[in-house]
């Protein structure tokens, strides 16, 4: 079997590279050079291809490999991040979530609490980069799921996937013990560890969190003005956290200029006076106590942190009128039909919002891939508890 490895070389360090002890490719501007050694000198070879899988090992693993090299996470980190999470689920029934930092010499390990926005599904944080200690730097994290099961949810890897480092998730609080898994996340891959004593000492008990901590933690409303402390951290950064504006900003709708499906969702900025002449006109005169139905567009309308279906944005979406139905087809009826009973059982909640641009509205497969997606987390949930889902679709017709 031939050994390779791969190194990445400057213009102009021909004469810096190691001594091949082995044969190994250097990447220059010019292209891929194999370096050997020979029994009278050494050669710079370029390569018009790279290796074929018949002269390379098989790696087993198309993400790569990460390699725990470093001490354990002692028990005691977990112990206290436990009675912390604990304690603010016994408070507000919420999850919470702490970072894990490093000391760089002596590779102490100690937790950084952030400000978070909680509530009994997630947890989103924010913290100033000048509040972490500039000896220490920050290797991972370890969030709560309150009394459920401990497993990295989509919401949890899309997190992970911008913090390189040990993620923890602790589940089943009110258990003894409790539940917990581990993944490694390096450049958005995930390396999950089917024993999280491989990385970490597990305990649960013997240290407690302070209380100071607690004052951390927002399990409603967060303050409108940005903390004096957090000199780093934008008003815009703390509004984002807040939830007040969207973390991503869609793109403008394309303006309506024709009454094509008027009564659907309409921009808000669209002239109510007289934009299309003696159409609007009669249609208002016909209802004159209808409400413009106002499309959830997170650029159009702030969507608030209330994961209650007393939301504003519940409450908008109930009283939409049905007076121009007349003017809609199959499709948008089936569609409203769908959020009507969706958003009546919880299926449908705010968040959910987030995901529909306006130009998906009506759109049906839209709509179905969102309730897809919906029915293959819960059956993936289902099977941690040994219940086995097994679906078909009926196929899709225009």
């Amino acid at each position: 079997m031939n050994i390779f490895s791969v190194l990445a070389v400057n213009e102009g360090d021909e004469d810096n590279v190691p001594d091949p002890v082995v044969p190994y490719y250097a990447i220059y501007k010019e292209g891929v050079f194999l370096h050997r050694k020979t029994q009278i000198g050494n050669v710079l070879v370029r390569q018009t291809s790279l290796p074929t899988n018949a002269t390379l090992a098989k790696l087993g693993n198309a993400n790569g490999v990460f390699q725990w090299t470093g001490e354990k996470i002692p028990g005691k980190i977990i112990a206290q991040a436990t009675d912390f999470f604990t304690r603010i689920y016994d408070a507000h029934g919420t999850e919470a979530e702490v970072i894990i930092t490093m000391h760089n010499d002596t590779g102490e390990f100690r937790l950084f609490v952030p400000y978070q926005r909680v509530s009994g599904t997630g947890v989103k944080s924010l913290f100033d980069a000048a509040h972490i200690d500039k000896n220490y730097t920050v290797v991972g994290s370890i969030h709560s799921h309150c009394n459920f099961g401990a497993f990295h949810s989509g919401t949890d890897s899309a997190d992970a996937a911008d913090m390189d480092g040990i993620h923890f998730t602790i589940g089943m609080l009110k258990s003894n013990p409790p539940q917990i898994v581990a993944m490694a996340v390096m450049n958005k891959k995930e390396f999950h560890y089917s024993d999280p004593n491989m990385v970490a000492d597990v305990v649960f008990t013997g240290e407690t969190a302070p209380e100071w901590w607690d004052r951390y933690v927002f399990p409603g409303t967060t303050p409108d003005t940005k903390p004096k402390g957090m000199k780093t951290t934008t008003q815009h950064q703390w509004d984002v956290f807040k939830g007040t504006i969207p973390q991503h900003v869609a793109k403008t709708p394309t303006p309506i200029t024709t009454p094509k499906n008027y009564g659907r969702y309409m921009p808000m900025d669209t002239d109510w006076e007289n934009p299309w002449g003696d159409y609007v006109t009669r249609m208002l005169n016909r209802q004159p106590n209808r409400e413009q139905r106002k499309h959830p567009h997170p650029q159009q309308q702030v969507i608030p942190f209330q994961p209650t279906t007393e939301s504003r944005l519940f409450n908008q979406k109930k009283k939409r009128s049905r007076a121009v139905e007349f003017n809609q087809t199959p499709e948008q009826l089936a569609i409203d039909s769908m959020i009507d009973e969706a958003m009546k059982q919880d299926v449908i909640v705010a968040s959910d919002w987030l995901l529909i641009d306006a130009e998906e509205m009506d759109n049906i497969t839209t709509w179905r891939e969102l309730l897809l997606n919906k029915l293959d987390t819960i059956c993936d949930i289902l099977e941690m508890v040994n219940v086995e889902i097994t679906y078909v679709a009926k196929e899709a017709t225009a």
